[in-house]
């Protein structure tokens, strides 16, 4: 992702106040590669998804905003701000994270 629209979601991100539990993340451009390289299998494309984290809830334990996490893909609710999709997700919904 290039580094101004990267920052442009940064910037929408904090517009957008996490309550509980629930953590915004931004879906990864490529449907079957992570962040950080690791490719998904075509099972796994099917029912997970993986995204940048941009902001969280004061309940969430273990998510960070810039983590990479794999989450499924069915217990998302998807907003559009200012023509960027944010995925909101309950922190249960992500299954793991990778390291850079």
């Amino acid at each position: 992702m290039e580094n101004s629209k990267q920052e442009k979601i940064t910037e929408l991100a904090k517009k957008i106040k996490m309550f509980g539990k629930n953590v915004a993340i931004v879906r990864n451009e490529s449907a079957g590669e992570t962040a950080s390289g690791f490719t998904l299998t075509k099972e796994s494309q099917e029912k997970k998804v993986s995204g940048t984290v941009y902001g969280i809830g004061k309940d969430v334990e273990e998510a960070q905003v810039g983590d990479n996490v794999v989450f499924d893909k069915y217990d998302v609710t998807e907003i559009q701000v200012q023509g960027v999709n944010f995925l909101i997700v309950k922190e249960p919904s992500i299954h793991f994270k990778i390291e850079q």
